[in-house]
């Protein structure tokens, strides 16, 4: 009887260290997998699938931001984009990929106010893998630089000679003749409208902020040609 205790103690210490180990070890690890990011970058715009610019620092009086991935090897799973700013991310975009080559892109809108650095990070959501991240930095743009206007010449009817460092409306007196009545006074020439400096630039679009946004005609995966 006392053997059969000490094997019946001995069997349950092992099931405990076996359950112990096997909670320690966690979920279980997907092998990396063997496809890749061949190219990836920030741009303006897509053309024929194809970034039409390399963007790593965009001023915040644009609003809109494209990135795109090129994927090898990779077919068969789903690809996420990431967007992050300040830890948190605040866009998801997911794709399947559809061959052995594959293009995909996607699209934010970015608030003015949300200054700072921006990353994008690629991952396989089969896997759980990482497999890029990429930066870039949104900058406040240069405040434009107020046009000079010059003065507009007013009319003249005689010998010139407007008030030097006047505000664009000249004027002369004509002598008159010793039997002559005063003429009408003409109207006043030269009068400018300048530039309305304070006009707001840099207006965030319709639907700025939107978490996520991709091209509602191609911003999911294509195939490249």
């Amino acid at each position: 009887m006392r053997v059969r205790g000490l094997i019946g103690c001995l069997g349950l210490a092992l099931l405990a260290t076996g359950a112990c180990a096997q909670e320690a070890a966690g979920p279980p690890v997907h092998e990396k997998p063997e496809g890749e990011v061949a190219r990836a970058q920030f741009t303006r715009g897509i053309v024929d699938r194809e970034p039409v610019d390399r963007v790593t620092v965009l001023p915040n009086d644009e609003t809109t931001l494209y990135y795109f991935t090129e994927l090898r090897r990779l077919a068969g799973h789903t690809v996420l984009h990431r967007w992050r700013y300040k830890g948190q991310v605040l866009a998801e975009v997911a794709f399947k990929v559809g061959g052995p080559r594959w293009r995909v892109y996607s699209r934010k809108t970015l608030l003015p106010s949300q200054l700072g650095r921006w990353e994008v990070e690629v991952v396989d959501r089969d896997t759980g893998w990482p497999l890029r991240v990429d930066y870039f930095e949104y900058a406040a743009a240069p405040a434009p630089t107020p046009e000079a206007s010059s003065p507009v010449a007013g009319e003249t009817t005689g010998a010139a000679g407007g008030d030097a460092g006047g505000s664009g409306t000249a004027s002369t007196t004509t002598p008159l003749p010793a039997s002559s009545e005063v003429p009408a006074a003409s109207p006043s020439a030269g009068a400018e409208t300048g530039p309305d400096t304070g006009a707001a630039t840099g207006a965030a679009s319709s639907g700025s902020g939107s978490a996520g946004a991709t091209d509602p005609a191609s911003g999911e995966a294509a195939t490249a040609p």
